[in-house]
């Protein structure tokens, strides 16, 4: 998937991308993700997966527009967004400068592991990180509810009505810990188990003498929050 960068600096995932992966509805406005990107991948997937290999992952994943790339890169984001003579799309024409971010730049085991696991890790991370901003935003009055917490009546009356906050805290828990999580706990062992095919990934893979894994033989791993080389399976 093709897609302009829009933000000013390198990223794992664009805004369209978050939205093909999680349970959102195709209307929501992409923009809401964009703010949520850097900081849901910092405090999240760079940790998750080293500091070192995050880099190598956003710069591989990321191409900068110049003269000698322009127009093979134009046809290939024509294709992405199906628009290739829609000259009203703002993302369907592309500038030398612009940076291209797309998952087929990617290694074949980097692209691996972004379809396994690290494109849903991403898209759900963003998603917890921009909760708290789809239930209230700051406003020139101050901080201000997106939505009423009583149904409307009359014309309005099918419209959705927004959650309080007891239920927003009770849905981020949720999501970290039955979402985010597993994913992590997985994908390192995921990462472990073809350990040979990722030497980037320098997170500690615990095993017993033989070789043979003592973690990780569960859908959970209890230890991975112990420290930062947490525990897992393949050597």
């Amino acid at each position: 998937m093709y897609q302009r960068n829009l933000i000013s600096r390198k990223v794992l995932i664009t805004p369209q991308e978050v939205i093909s992966k999680t349970s959102s509805s195709n209307t929501i406005d992409a923009g809401k993700y964009l703010s949520a990107i850097e900081i849901a991948e910092e405090r999240f997937i760079r940790w998750a997966i080293g500091s070192d290999y995050y880099d190598h992952l956003i710069d591989s994943k990321n191409v900068l527009v110049d003269s000698i790339n322009k127009a093979d890169l134009q046809a290939k984001i024509n294709v992405s967004y199906r628009l290739a003579a829609d000259s009203t799309n703002p993302d369907s024409q592309i500038n030398i400068g612009d940076v291209i971010n797309a998952s087929e730049n990617l290694s074949a085991t980097d692209k691996k592991l972004w379809d396994t696991y690290l494109w849903k890790l991403t898209a759900e991370c963003v998603r917890f990180v921009a909760l708290p901003e789809n239930y209230a935003q700051f406003a020139s009055q101050g901080i201000m509810k997106n939505n009423p917490e009583t149904a409307l009546i009359g014309d309005k009356a099918s419209m959705s009505v927004g959650i309080d906050l007891k239920d927003a805290k009770w849905l981020m828990d949720k999501w970290l810990e039955d979402r985010i999580n597993p994913l992590i706990a997985s994908m390192h062992i995921w990462l472990c188990k073809n350990k040979a095919d990722y030497p980037k990934y320098t997170k500690k893979c615990e095993c017993e003498e033989d070789g043979i894994a003592t973690e990780g033989k569960t859908s959970w791993v209890t230890s991975i929050y112990d420290d930062d080389n947490y525990g897992g399976c393949g050597c």
